[in-house]
């Protein structure tokens, strides 16, 4: 039986007589993959530029992603008020993206694997294109709906596919730099939308435009995806040897090439001695510890990176800096700054992680989150307590907030203050809608619509949405901005890069499937909850119960992640023989017995310290 290789001689040959000159034909002894530059410059770019051009086409996913982010705050502000959104619609339009995108990704696994990398990335595009089309078109909240869930599953099925078809079509020593650029386009993706979002923020029906420029990067992903290859590796596994030749030609050296391409069909034929069904892949998942702990500390990172809230944050930040006292269009510029924040120590965390290690930046980047919520849940505290109060609240429980902040917090809930010259007092909470046209009066008749609208200068106003501006109301930008610049260089990367290195080959794809899925849920959990906790109990304790869910996720990361920086895969693997902290303990343990001499210690001591030692050794070398 010949090898993959073998079978693929004759063919490679063929191939590559067809682009060298005539004078120069190729035997099975030359060296292979050498093209003539006369006939590759009428086949495909030259190296340097056909892997930028792949680079580009393939990473505007990342951009897209970027960019439904960046302008979903800000358009969902002038969506509520067109549509009239309660809390509980405006969480389920915004948390749909996150359920489709977690769907996804369970079935992101076997579409890349049966269609190819390439054409999963057509059908990203597509996915894109259609939500464009459809949310720029949408008459009414359902059909928004919809042109969600369809934009979710792009967002889910890039976030998987984008980093797969660089990886496998990347040279290794640019594989990084490309990984990079990637990461730069999603941020320069999230930039862009926050600035489209606040020059359509006073134009009529602006969201139409914001959704619907999506389809113009989608539009260029498809097309030039159509003249980018199939990587080779999914060539080589779909027993298409030849064309995984060519497609290695087209962004390697001849040298690197070669060693590429044997390296991939030996490790296809150790592969096929291998494979086994999904059903054993679970059992051996199951019967095996160092993946089962994998699997805990993998999503657990994800779980806790979610809890702490950061895509509430950036999906509602619009509506926190709002309820600070600004209107839509400051709403929403405003919200952009602390974006603008976000991407400057993304960058600084993409720049550190391989230099400080993934624990420091962690524990450091989920402490400063910790105490940025602090910071926000006092600010709101404070602005509460400065802002207007309720001389009588209404009565039954709906609306009964003291004061005006939590009251316009509250759905179906707003405040009439009075005026007194420039500035704005007491007055009343109580039920009403946004536009005053039903309005409990509560014995606070001043904010009915005969009188807002029959006195040019009332001496009260309606406010449904924020209160009257505080000169401190700066501060809920600032605690923000402090937010993302603390979560960015640590949380951002670290839960993504740890989860690609702690599963052995044979269970990669299910790790990283579950990882992608536990994000992607608890996105889905917090988006979907976060106005209704602020109506319950308001934004201060809102922060506060983010920040016990840091507190508590320190506490079990710290115990469970191991550093990974600077080991190879197969070391990693050998970390999570036992869980970090009893390997911590057991050389704290080590450490104290060792400063004794041996007279000082008995005789089961010298026994716990020879086991201590062994254990240490196995686990450092990563033997059994």
């Amino acid at each position: 039986m010949t090898s993959l290789s073998e079978q693929s001689s004759d063919e490679d040959i063929d191939i590559e007589n067809q682009l060298r000159p005539n004078s120069l034909p190729v035997t099975s002894e030359e060296p292979s993959l050498f093209y003539a530059p006369s006939k590759v410059a009428s086949i495909c770019l030259k190296r340097n530029v056909y892997l930028a051009a792949l680079t580009i086409f393939s990473t505007a996913g990342g951009f897209l992603i970027g960019y439904d982010f960046g302008l979903v705050t800000g358009a969902m502000l002038l969506i509520d008020d067109q549509f009239n959104l309660s809390h509980f619609w405006h969480e389920f339009i915004v948390s749909s993206t996150f359920a489709a995108a977690a769907v996804a990704s369970i079935f992101g696994i076997f579409v890349a694997d049966l269609f190819g990398r390439k054409r999963a990335l057509l059908l990203v595009a597509i996915f894109f294109i259609a939500g464009a089309v459809v949310l720029g078109a949408s008459p009414n909240k359902e059909v928004l709906l919809v042109g969600r869930l369809i934009v979710g599953c792009g967002v889910g099925l890039a976030s998987m596919f984008v980093p797969m078809y660089l990886a496998e079509s990347a040279p290794a020593h640019g594989r990084g730099k490309i990984m990079v650029f990637y990461m730069m386009n999603m941020i320069v993706g999230v930039l862009i939308g926050s600035l489209i979002a606040g020059s359509f923020s006073e134009v009529a029906e602006g969201w139409r435009y914001m959704f619907s420029l999506a389809g113009v990067p989608s539009v260029i992903m498809y097309v030039g995806m159509l003249f980018m290859p199939e990587t080779p590796r999914w060539l080589i596994y779909h027993k298409k040897p030849q064309k995984a030749k060519k497609s290695l030609a087209r962004v390697q050296k001849k040298d690197a090439a070669d060693e590429i391409f044997q390296t991939i069909v030996e490790d296809y034929e150790e592969y096929c001695k291998t494979k086994m069904s999904f059903i054993a892949l679970l059992k051996n998942i199951c019967s095996s510890r160092s993946v089962i702990l994998a699997l805990i500390v993998g999503g657990s990172i994800h779980m806790f990176k979610n809890l702490t809230g950061i895509n509430a944050i950036i999906y509602y930040s619009g509506n926190v800096i709002k309820q600070a006292g600004f209107n839509n269009s400051q709403a929403i510029w405003f919200a952009s700054i602390p974006t603008i924040g976000y991407l400057i120590f993304l960058l600084l965390g993409v720049f550190l992680i391989d230099r400080v290690g993934r624990r420091k930046l962690l524990f450091a980047s989920l402490a400063g989150t910790i105490v940025a919520l602090l910071f926000l849940a006092g600010v709101f505290a404070f602005l509460n307590e400065r802002s207007p109060t309720s001389s009588s609240p209404y009565g039954n429980g709906t609306c009964s907030f003291s004061h005006c902040l939590f009251c316009v917090a509250a759905q179906d809930c707003g405040f009439c203050a009075d005026k007194n010259s420039s500035e704005w007092l007491n007055g009343v909470c109580t039920l009403g809608v946004k536009d005053y046209s039903f309005y409990r009066s509560d014995n606070h008749t001043q904010c009915s619509p005969l009188n807002m609208s029959s006195s040019s200068d009332p001496t009260s106003a309606w406010f449904f949405d924020s209160c009257p501006k505080d000169p401190l109301s700066p501060l809920a930008i600032v605690g923000v901005f402090l937010y993302l610049m603390f979560f960015a260089p640590g949380m951002g990367p670290v839960p993504w890069a740890i989860s690609s290195e702690i599963y052995p080959t044979w269970a990669r794809s299910f790790g990283l499937g579950m990882s992608s899925f536990v994000n992607w849920t608890f996105s889905l959990i917090m988006s979907f909850s976060f106005l209704s906790l602020g109506d319950a109990v308001g934004p201060t304790i809102s922060f506060i119960i983010m920040a016990g869910f840091g507190v508590t996720g320190f506490v079990f990361l710290f115990l469970m992640v191991p550093e990974t920086k600077g080991k190879k895969l197969e070391e990693i693997e050998s970390l999570f023989k036992k869980p970090y902290f009893l390997t911590w303990c057991s050389r704290f343990s080590r450490k104290k017995l060792s400063q004794r001499t041996n007279s000082q210690l008995s005789e089961d001591e010298m026994i716990l310290l020879n086991g201590l030692e062994d254990s240490e050794l196995d686990y450092d070398s990563g033997e059994s």
